[in-house]
């Protein structure tokens, strides 16, 4: 199968299409569209906005990476993949760890977490115990 041309993403006949561009052009262009509407996004946003975005940022990079992760593993479209066999899964396994520790890394306490949560949980107030009073029920 010849790439030469990529415009193998979203194509069912596997061919790539006459003229379309190569897989690394592709997903740079892809990458630069995303990263300029997301610092567009920022640049207008108000400070909550902007610590909203930074706190999410992990959620535009995954995607890109898995992109990145099938195109060159075993259901890609090469022929001879750079990342055979058990090989991507082991690179998206990787991956997928690596962005879970991104993800949780970027977490903050929002308004709603703090109002829902309280501040120390260990010294909350337990609920109330209630005793068994001498009724005639179970006896």
């Amino acid at each position: 199968m010849d790439l030469r041309h990529g415009g193998w993403f979203l194509n069912v006949s596997g061919v790539a299409r006459e003229g379309s561009w190569s897989f690394p052009v592709y997903v740079g262009a892809m990458t630069a569209v995303i990263g300029l509407y997301l610092l567009g996004l920022r640049a207008a946003a108000t400070a909550e906005g902007r610590r909203q975005l930074d706190g999410g940022s992990w959620l535009a990079g995954t995607p890109l990476a898995v992109l990145v992760l099938s195109h060159y593993g075993e259901f890609g479209p090469l022929d001879q993949p750079p990342l055979p066999g058990a090989y991507d899964l082991l690179a998206l396994l990787a991956l997928a760890l690596a962005c879970y520790a991104w993800a949780v890394r970027s977490g903050f306490r929002t308004q709603q977490l703090e109002r829902a949560v309280p501040e120390d949980y260990a010294e909350a107030q337990e609920p109330p115990v209630r005793h068994r009073t001498g009724s005639a029920r179970g006896r």
